[in-house]
């Protein structure tokens, strides 16, 4: 509601008595006699209010709050001030307050009585449709004792500005850069300052957004990683040149930097040609013939006291010869909601792929329809600005609250898109080549709806309401049932709910569940937190109801899920149908009922592509038992390894791509399985895992198992792709014609052969594969001429953080060359069995688990790197009789089985609430 400030001249008016028009006195719910306290930003009284009982003057006044000049003196407000009045509690609001942070040389503008910036202007016009009380100040500006702020403000009538006293505000608007260096010591103890009051809404809460903190964060998300150069943090030299092994165009960058100032640009071809800006010369380029004048180059431009990171280079997309990126605007707008406000075009200068120098811009659409005629595959606007977007979120949900980024988009000449960083104080001009407008843009207006959005908007439905169940309609009769399939159907929420979903402006909603969509129009209900859909809507899910989901709310469509399909063998599926599961599906189904998902397992043959739905299993807690019925198509799939057998492999294949190929499906993992030999020859070229990773080669041909032979006395032969212990031999040698082989089928077997030629027939004819690798045998620790290694479960929670679930030590059968649980190992809880079997002391087993952790890490960081974001991992690895750690291989469908026989009960139920919790982050739930 607004209201204009009048003084309040009548003489018989206490000095805290405030006058309203009936109607507004009325839609505050106020009562006379009652003291309630008037705020305004940080400052506030104690008032009381009536309405103006004349009724010409209340017909003057009607809109018009009229306060005591002791109150308007008390608040830093001013007469004819027009203003939002709200009730929260027993306070009574006015506002907002909005203080924008600048620079000192911005005020000094204004003081001299320069033109006005271009920033202030465009905001203060915005300012006149949004109502908010708003001011500019810098650093000499604050009051802290008496939470005022000398600010200025700009009437844009008059096209004046005024210097005033103000209350310290609501929200926030940190506008201040490029400080000079004699203030940014005070800067920073002024935003400390700021920060320590968590009353004070902030439109971002960071100031800077630096390029290594951004990749890290998001390249936890396996949907943003493929937008996401590869990236790493300069330590040495060695480090470029490892890059440039891999890549043709690299890109150096100070951590910090900003506007292509410190920016090298080094592209490999027949010569090199290393590209720096120069603060005498501009931007300058070196033609150089060797890699090693490149280095001795950049040791003169990389600075020592700055931190840089190593970028893949782009191929950009040229116009008109020139490389071209976009500056993508993104906002949250009065609902509270990220948008994408606009897309220019960065054009760059002649001969750099830096445009932040001596560039052009233009409009998207432009850009667009200019190279539309050339390939269809050029990005549209909605997906540049969906991926703006999810970007967008993914930093808030990383980096803490946001509502303002621009983003730094590419597109390659293989038109793929890619992020390459974020500004959280963009450049906000009206268009390109627009400095100034005659009417409030979008960019402008989104800032002080959004901070009437965090002040006088408050529905608390995301913070009461966890979860929502799904219940039928009840329909009178038939003709409300033939009615219901004439119009669009009514689907009605918690009024609290309601409320919430309400402030959006759209006109059209609508009702998802997994991959299912549909237009509804939304009612309330007087429940506490069910969601009532008619019966025929969801016909062909089999009456999905009586579930119990989270919720989410974007874009004007209410999504219940998330919807998590559990993709496992036809004998899995036949265990549930018999009431036999496995524990491990069990777990994961009692897991989904207390982490509010929707959960189903499936096989090949339950998927109905043609009617968009797959008829799963699912565990009725109620009824106690499995049960089977029609679900949608899920928004994460959770491949748990369907269609292993060989004659199931091309559907399952078939209905995995089919899956991957939904618009925005999530999931758990990158892929179900690792091939041997690839990991290991992906692992091999990340530095930090060379260390930990035994002698392997390829097992092409006889030559591969003598040159393995020649060089060590033990080895391991296994299948690329088997699991559980399946496909291993281990492999010794006794003499130089005499040899043994070793493998685990039920019991432990051992030949002695006389050559290396039927040590080889013996490998061809026990492993049935054509993909062999060949492996140096770890010593590893026995007890018994039993092996001992470990099994580590790693996953990441629900804050997208990885942990380390379980350590259990596997003991191996006698002589067994295996140490799987499938082949009857005993398993030990870590601590127990280094002080039991080992006898080490305390102190030695939590120094060997900081080792381990840190080994661990090092594996999942560099998988990640290797194959994409994994909800979970299984890392078998071992400690040698040395000490030393061995990578083994890893597991992308973790069975469970050794944490379970080993690990508590909170352990497990974590286990199993893990990758559920994971999947509601990946869909934003969380």
């Amino acid at each position: 509601m607004l209201v204009n400030l009048k003084r309040l001249t009548f003489t018989d008016a206490t000095v805290s008595h405030c006058l309203l028009p009936p109607s507004l006195f009325n839609q505050l719910g106020l009562e006379e006699h009652e003291t309630y306290t008037l705020v305004a930003g940080k400052l506030h009284t104690e008032a009381s209010f009536s309405y103006e009982q004349n009724t010409s003057s209340a017909e003057q006044l009607a809109h018009s709050l009229q306060i005591p000049s002791l109150l308007l003196e008390h608040l830093s407000l001013y007469e004819d001030m027009q203003l939002h009045i709200w009730k929260k509690d027993d306070k009574i609001h006015l506002g907002p307050v909005v203080g924008v942070f600048l620079n000192t040389r911005y005020i000094q503008e204004l003081e001299q009585g320069e033109e006005t910036p271009t920033l202030i202007q465009n905001h203060m016009l915005a300012n006149e449709h949004s109502k908010c009380v708003t001011y500019f100040f810098s650093v000499n500006d604050i009051n802290w004792f008496d939470c005022i702020i000398h600010g200025y403000s700009y009437n844009i009538n008059t096209k004046t500005w005024h210097k005033k006293w103000y209350p310290m505000p609501d929200v926030l608007y940190d506008r201040g850069a490029s400080f000079e260096p004699e203030h940014k010591a005070l800067v920073k103890h002024i935003r400390q300052q700021f920060s320590y009051d968590k009353t004070i809404k902030k439109i971002n809460s960071l100031h800077y957004l630096g390029k290594w903190q951004l990749y890290k964060a998001l390249s936890k998300y396996s949907f943003i990683k493929p937008y996401l150069p590869e990236t790493i943090e300069y330590k040495e030299l060695a480090d470029i040149t490892c890059m440039l092994e891999r890549y043709s165009l690299l890109f150096i960058k100070s951590f910090y930097g900003s506007r292509g100032r410190e920016i090298i640009t080094i592209e490999k071809s027949d010569q090199y040609k290393v590209t720096y800006y120069d603060n005498n010369l501009g931007l300058k380029a070196l033609h150089l013939e060797s890699l090693q004048e490149v280095l001795t180059l950049l040791e003169t431009l990389i600075l020592p006291d700055k931190r840089y990171l190593i970028q893949q280079g782009i191929n950009l997309l040229h116009y008109e010869n020139r490389p071209t990126d976009i500056r993508v605007l993104t906002q949250k707008n009065s609902a509270g909601e990220w948008e994408a406000v606009y897309r220019h075009v960065n054009i760059a200068g002649e001969n750099s792929y830096i445009t932040t120098l001596d560039s052009d811009d233009m409009y998207y659409q432009d850009y667009y329809e200019h190279f539309r005629s050339h390939s269809a595959l050029l990005p549209t606007q909605t997906q540049i600005n969906q991926v703006a977007i999810e970007i967008s979120q993914i930093i808030e949900r990383e980096l803490g609250p946001m509502a303002e980024m621009g983003l730094d988009i590419a597109i390659d000449k293989d038109y793929q898109i890619w992020f390459i960083e974020a500004n959280s104080k963009p450049e906000k001009y009206p268009g390109p080549g627009i400095y100034n407008s005659d009417y409030p843009t979008k960019q402008f207006y989104n800032i002080l709806e959004y901070a009437k959005y965090l002040t006088i908007t408050k529905h608390p439905a995301k913070e009461l309401l966890q979860s929502l169940v799904i219940k039928p309609s009840t329909l009178t009769n038939e003709a409300d049932y033939e009615a219901s399939h004439e119009q669009i159907p009514s689907v009605s929420v918690p009024e609290l709910l309601y409320q919430y979903m309400s402030e959006s402006k759209q006109k059209t909603f609508y009702l998802a569940i997994g991959q299912w969509r549909a237009p509804v129009i939304f009612t309330p209900n007087s429940t506490d937190n069910q969601i009532i859909i008619p019966y025929h809507l969801l016909a062909k899910y089999s009456d999905l109801f009586n579930i119990k989901c989270s919720f989410k709310w974007s874009n004007n469509t209410l999504t219940l899920g998330p919807v998590i399909g559990v993709f496992v063998s036809n004998g899995n599926i036949r265990r549930m149908r018999q009431q036999k599961p496995k524990f491990r599906h069990y777990e994961l189904s009692n897991a989904n009922n207390s982490c509010n998902t929707i959960l189903y397992y499936f096989s090949i043959k339950d998927v109905d592509f043609v009617n968009q739905r797959i008829l799963g299993m699912y565990y009725d807690s109620d009824d106690k038992c499995w049960k089977r019925r029609a679900f949608p198509l899920p928004e994460v799939f959770y491949d748990r390894g369907g269609g292993v057998l060989a004659k199931q492999k091309i559907k399952s294949q078939y209905i995995r791509e089919q899956l991957n190929n939904i618009p925005n499906m999530k999931k758990i993992n990158p892929q179900h399985y690792f091939d041997k030999w690839l990991t290991h020859k992906k692992l091999i070229n990340q530095p930090d895992m060379i260390p930990f990773l035994p002698p392997t080669i390829n097992y092409e041909s006889i030559d591969s198992l003598k040159s393995m032979l020649d060089k060590h006395n033990h080895l391991y032969v296994k299948d690329s792709f088997g699991s559980n212990g399946r496909g291993i031999l281990k492999v010794s040698r006794l003499s130089e014609h005499e040899y043994t082989y070793s493998y685990f089928s039920n019991r432990v077997y051992e030949e002695t052969v006389g050559s290396i030629k039927a040590l080889h027939s013996a490998i061809e004819s026990f492993i049935n594969s054509e993909h062999l690798v060949i492996q140096y045998a770890i010593p590893l620790i026995e007890i018994d001429n039993r092996s001992i290694d470990l099994r580590a479960t790693m996953q990441r929670t629900g804050r997208n953080e990885v942990d380390i679930l379980s350590l259990p030590v596997r003991m191996g059968c006698q002589y067994s060359p295996i140490t799987s649980t499938q082949s009857g190992s005993n398993v030990f809880e870590f601590n127990s069995f280094f002080e039991d079997y080992l006898s080490y002391t305390k102190s030695e087993i939590e120094a060997l688990r900081q080792k381990i952790e840190s080994f661990l890490h090092t594996c999942y960081c560099s998988i990640e790197t290797c194959y994409g974001v994994f909800g979970e991992i299984g890392i078998d690895f071992a400690v040698d009789v040395n000490g030393r750690i061995w990578f083994i291989e890893c597991n992308a469908k973790p069975g469970y089985d050794a944490m379970y026989k080993s690990y508590d009960r909170n352990t497990i139920e974590k286990t199993f609430t893990n990758p559920l919790e994971y999947a509601k982050i990946i869909t934003m739930y969380n």
